[in-house]
């Protein structure tokens, strides 16, 4: 069995088990809008790390097609990354300037 992994996982060094991604329910449009939501990212910034066209992820966000599996693993896991480890925060003002943050 062979899996085609996306352009830009090969780019930044991602390493998948895809042994196991026939077994991963697929992805649904509406699951792919909140992993873009936690990532804060748009359709276009998916197309553009992925290597696909726009309009194929406009379709998978409506609902008219499928996100591939290979792709659907890979957000899945950086949804999760994203929030178990959340932006940190701003530090907090002090009179109208910001509060140094010691280390």
């Amino acid at each position: 069995m062979t899996h085609r992994l996306t352009p830009s996982c090969r780019t930044v060094g991602f390493v998948a088990r895809l042994d196991m991604v026939e077994e991963a329910p697929r992805m649904t449009g509406q699951e792919l809008a909140v992993c873009l939501d936690i990532l804060r990212w748009s359709g276009r910034t998916l197309a553009r790390e992925i290597g696909w066209d726009q309009k194929m992820v406009v379709r998978w966000l409506s609902g008219l097609g499928w996100v591939p599996p290979d792709v659907a693993v890979w957000l899945r896991k950086l949804a999760d990354f994203h929030r178990a480890n959340p932006f940190p925060r701003q530090p907090k003002r002090i009179r109208g300037r910001r509060a140094i943050t010691r280390l």
